[in-house]
């Protein structure tokens, strides 16, 4: 199995929902960008995921992925539909804790520290730190 493109799919899954939240926060939540997030979960990044695959164990890995890409699609469908202020106000804010969510979990298998710049910035721009990541 190809872990490092597993990997790449719990990366760009991941940066695709910080792409959704910081579209909506700078008021550019378009069709447009919800089309770019998903291309980007479809055709995964191809940097980012050889470190991520080496902290993790597979089986974990895997999951995360599978899990993260899951989520990713859902929040995208949700927010494709709808023109609900206070749906797409709770689906904005379940992205941005699914962003800390995975990044925490990355985290944790890698003592305590992000393996790339690129997740480092995620960390730091979503404040992963003072959320509720779980």
């Amino acid at each position: 199995m190809d872990w490092v493109a597993i990997a790449n799919l719990l990366v760009s899954s991941v940066s695709s929902l910080s792409s959704i939240v910081q579209a909506h926060n700078s008021n550019k939540l378009t069709k447009t960008e919800l089309n770019k997030a998903t291309k980007r979960i479809e055709q995964p990044l191809k940097n980012g995921g050889k470190q991520v695959s080496v902290v993790i164990n597979h089986k974990l890995l895997t999951e995360l992925s599978v899990l993260a890409e899951t989520q990713a699609k859902q929040i995208i469908n949700v927010l494709s539909h709808t023109d609900d202020i206070e749906l797409i106000e709770m689906t904005i804010n379940e992205a941005r804790s699914r962003v800390c969510f995975y990044l925490t979990q990355i985290k944790q298998h890698n003592q305590g520290k992000l393996p790339t710049k690129r997740l480092q910035n995620l960390w730091l721009s979503h404040q992963c730190e003072t959320e509720n990541n779980g």
